[in-house]
């Protein structure tokens, strides 16, 4: 049954309304915790401040819970109260990121000031910078909200992929999102914005750290800003093979990494990292590269990633790292006159029109990783996790059986085009690779006990 929610938010009002409840908790609302109440929020002191300003929702449900004393998201009418007030944070989002604007920041520094007394001198400085900008806009959005009925009980989550919606991840996503409505009787829904409708991988895992966001998709290693050990899971021409791989991502060495990032920043990873694989990588060039020294001074576009650019600038290549959706008129104006991708992408990226060349590497091998909000996650039942589950598990297995056919077919095409197909021996970046790594060793540069997690895959799983 669709629902009207109300909003009463005044210059320092942290109330809302919703049917039957006369004051339920806005803060402890839009961080998954409240009940049907009619308890106000307390006045606390700045030295309590630090949850709310960090976006960290666990620690403000430990300051909300001793007094509310039940979970907002095992409620049905919080839940829609949260989801409505979800959708007015993501539009507020989505409006400041195109202009251009510190997102994370204004929004956390906003919601904090206006619907938490929980806030410091800093952020209340920063929440005034913004204020006469965003309030009108604020009460316009959350009027507009406020008139869009939601169905009692359902989670909508947001997912943000960079890939085109016509490519074969594309579809493989949204297939995801129709088994997971279809396997949880449409008790949780996915909307997906491809080819980064809601920004750079970087600014939309900052909001799936904060809630604004509930997934992101792509590979784990871009969980790199917020603990840099994973960057190393990428490195270019460590490991042997696919198999060795996926045995170092099932391993105890790894998954301490992702328990720290869900403990610090909110973020855990549906299912294990490796089954939806992604292929081979290739690299995509104005001119036929056929050995290690046609790299040397090749102007490569490379991502936000510090290792991956240290590492193919010591095998010889001049990187710029830019956006994903930046490169093919990069490639087509000669900013750039490479680029490193997953294979099964070239085409729909359509980056053989303006790059004719493609030379299988094996750079490194990849998966598509759900990346999702915890909060998101715990706040569906256990029965529509297994669903989820589910559906990754089916779609993982499809992109196994299908993705080496779905390329074959796609090089036919583009070779019917002009485009030059080449397999590179990899043996001289193996080896270029290899002292690399053996120099980060002696200087400290790679983590702790890291090549030696590398060397136990590659006969632990056996």
């Amino acid at each position: 049954m669709a629902r009207l929610i109300s909003f009463g938010v005044g210059w320092h009002g942290h109330r809302g309304h919703l049917p039957g409840s006369e004051a339920p908790a806005l803060m402890a609302a839009r961080c998954g915790l409240g009940c049907r109440s009619r308890i106000a929020l307390p006045k606390l002191p700045h030295s309590t401040l630090h949850p709310c300003d960090r976006g960290d929702c666990a620690g403000v449900a430990q300051l909300f819970e001793p007094m509310l004393r039940c979970r907002a998201r095992r409620s049905r009418h919080i839940k829609i109260y949260r989801n409505r007030l979800n959708s007015i944070t993501f539009a507020m989002c989505t409006a400041q990121h195109y202009l251009r604007l510190s997102c994370l920041l204004k929004i956390n520094h906003f919601f904090c000031g206006f619907f938490c007394p929980l806030v410091s001198p800093t952020n209340r400085k920063r929440g005034k910078d913004m204020t006469k900008n965003v309030y009108k806009a604020f009460a316009l959005l959350t009027t507009t909200a406020a008139l869009i009925g939601t169905q009692a009980g359902a989670e909508t989550w947001r997912m943000s992929t960079k890939v085109p919606s016509e490519s074969f991840e594309g579809r493989l996503h949204q297939e995801f999102a129709d088994k997971v409505a279809e396997y949880t009787d449409g008790e949780v829904e996915i909307q997906v914005y491809p080819s980064e409708q809601l920004g750079d991988a970087q600014t939309v895992l900052e909001q799936v750290s904060s809630g604004i966001i509930d997934i992101f998709v792509d590979d784990v290693s871009y969980l790199n800003r917020f603990n840099e050990d994973i960057t190393w899971t990428s490195a270019p021409f460590l490991f042997d093979d696919r198999p060795h791989w996926e045995c170092f991502m099932g391993s105890d060495y790894f998954h301490d990494i992702l328990n720290k990032i869900e403990e610090q920043d909110n973020i855990g990873v549906i299912g294990e990292v490796g089954p939806f694989g992604r292929g081979f990588r290739v690299l995509i060039t104005q001119d036929e590269v056929t050995s290690y020294e046609d790299v040397q001074d090749l102007k490569l576009r490379l991502w936000d990633n510090q290792m991956i650019v240290d590492v193919w600038t010591a095998l010889g290549t001049d990187p710029l790292v830019m956006a994903w959706t930046d490169v093919y008129q990069s490639l087509q104006t000669g900013i750039v006159e490479a680029v490193t991708s997953p294979a099964i992408l070239v085409e729909s990226m359509k980056f053989y029109e303006v790059a004719p060349h493609i030379a299988r590497t094996d750079e490194f091998n990849q998966a598509n990783a759900y990346m999702i909000n915890l909060g998101s996650w715990d706040g569906i039942s256990p029965e529509d996790q297994e669903a989820v589950l589910r559906a990754y598990g089916e779609i993982s297995a499809k992109a196994r059986t299908e993705i080496q056919a779905t390329f074959d077919a796609s090089l036919k095409t583009m070779q019917e085009q002009g485009v030059k197909y080449t397999e590179l021996d990899t043996a001289p970046f193996i080896k270029a690779a290899a002292s690399i790594y053996e120099g980060y060793e002696e200087e400290g540069k790679l983590p702790a006990g890291f090549l030696t997690a590398v060397d136990a895959a590659r006969t632990s799983c056996n």
